[in-house]
């Protein structure tokens, strides 16, 4: 699954609220040496929670200025969970813990190096559009694509019109995975507050029960809604040197259209 900064940031957020129900969940300790350290590591869990749900929220600005403060985050809190497991006699946050953190550590240096990239083909598509001449007829301009006759710029990409063999439009049936997974998640959040709470006599279990299963509830429902409101969506399909690439993509099958018979009539007009 190639991960994006929104989805990073709905990780660490996930992460950030799931550290908190973990940290408030009854354990097995033992002395009372080992107790006030677990009460100190839980405080401290509360505390790294909180910075979880923080770099989610900006997690584009870090991971184009700071990535590197994210990484050493992760790692903070990955030894937090090793400790919190090895006191709390917690197995399944152990297993969580190494298994978030290495996935986030992996993506974190992806997703960063994807956008200094994109910040540099940025620039170098700005400065294709300053140098465009009055000699160069324009077909269509907006925000995101400006086609001529000598090129096609399509959401920071360039396209020489020559080099151009064919331009369609193709249709792209609906991606159910972040449905799928919101209504996963969310039926196994409900499933670990029943399995915590066996005990309905203890308190603390009663409030994990509720606050699991709410955003349980949430998700799940979440899920279902995205997934009935999913449509098709249109993509610009270009071929250069019999290498097909999907330029463009909405949900507005006219406006994907109407780019699409102005690089064509680009291509026609150079008598290609």
């Amino acid at each position: 699954m190639k991960e994006t900064p929104g989805s990073l940031s709905a990780y660490f957020i996930f992460v950030g609220i799931f550290t908190i129900l973990l940290a408030i969940l009854p354990s097995s300790r033992g002395s009372i040496a080992i107790n006030v350290i677990h009460q100190i590591l839980i405080y401290v869990s509360f505390i790294v929670s909180g910075f979880l749900i923080y770099f989610g929220l900006n997690m584009k600005k870090y991971l184009k200025k700071s990535p590197k403060t994210l990484k050493i985050f992760i790692l903070a809190f990955f030894i937090l969970n090793i400790i919190l497991s090895q006191l709390s006699v917690q197995l399944f946050r152990l297993i969580v813990g190494i298994a978030i953190g290495g996935y986030l550590l992996d993506n974190i240096n992806k997703v960063s190096k994807e956008l200094k990239d994109k910040e540099i083909k940025s620039k170098a598509v700005q400065e294709a559009k300053d140098n465009i001449t009055s000699a160069e007829k324009i077909y269509y301009e907006d925000k995101d694509v400006n086609i001529t006759n000598l090129q096609a710029i399509i959401m920071e990409e360039i396209y020489q019109i020559t080099d151009i063999t064919s331009v369609d439009l193709k249709s792209k049936p609906p991606n159910y995975a972040i449905a799928i997974f919101s209504a996963v998640v969310g039926a196994f959040l409900m499933l670990c507050g029943y399995l915590f709470t066996m005990d309905t006599g203890n308190k603390d279990a009663m409030i994990i029960l509720i606050v699991m299963v709410a955003l349980g509830v949430i998700l799940v429902v979440n899920g279902f809604v995205v997934g009935f409101t999913l449509k098709k969506s249109y993509i610009v399909k270009i071929c250069c040197a019999s290498i097909e690439t999907d330029a463009m993509l909405s949900l507005n099958k006219e406006y994907i259209q109407g780019i699409v018979d102005s690089i064509k009539q680009a291509i026609n007009e150079r008598g290609i």
